[in-house]
């Protein structure tokens, strides 16, 4: 598993211009056991264990003395479950949710920030229509 997510705005409020962006990278491994119900289909489960850190940084034109920095590190766990369809031997086209995850975060000021610094825990049991997806893998090995 690979994480790369970077963001960056440029607001304006009440005449003041402000940038907010947020760095992020993260990897783990995961494990995926295939049950077969077809040559072509198939249902799976799959766990996760990743690791990120990134930084958040709000940035002021006008108030340099305003600016702030944050960074981040967080341990997550997940488990999905889905459905693979597999329309060639090299390639599976998937559906699936991800109902359970645990993490743990930890944010510390590193510049200007007058927020605490925070740990955080959270459980998710995702039954909702944001936890589905679709995806494509390449399967360089499959026969």
């Amino acid at each position: 598993m690979l994480d790369i997510f970077s963001f960056s705005t440029e607001n304006t409020i009440n005449g003041q211009e402000f940038t907010n962006g947020l760095n992020r990278f993260g990897f783990g491994p995961f494990v995926r056991r295939y049950f077969p119900v077809k040559e072509w289909v198939a249902f799976y489960g799959q766990a996760e264990l990743g690791y990120s850190f990134g930084k958040t940084e709000q940035t002021f034109a006008s108030f340099p003395n305003q600016n702030s920095e944050r960074s981040t590190n967080a341990f997550n766990l997940r488990g999905t479950l889905g459905l693979a369809f597999f329309p060639t031997n090299w390639m599976s086209v998937d559906l699936s949710m991800n109902p359970l995850s645990f993490s743990h975060s930890v944010n510390r000021n590193e510049v200007g920030s007058t927020f605490a610094d925070q740990n955080t825990n959270s459980f998710n049991l995702n039954l909702n229509s944001q936890s589905f997806y679709i995806g494509a893998h390449f399967f360089l090995n499959k026969k």
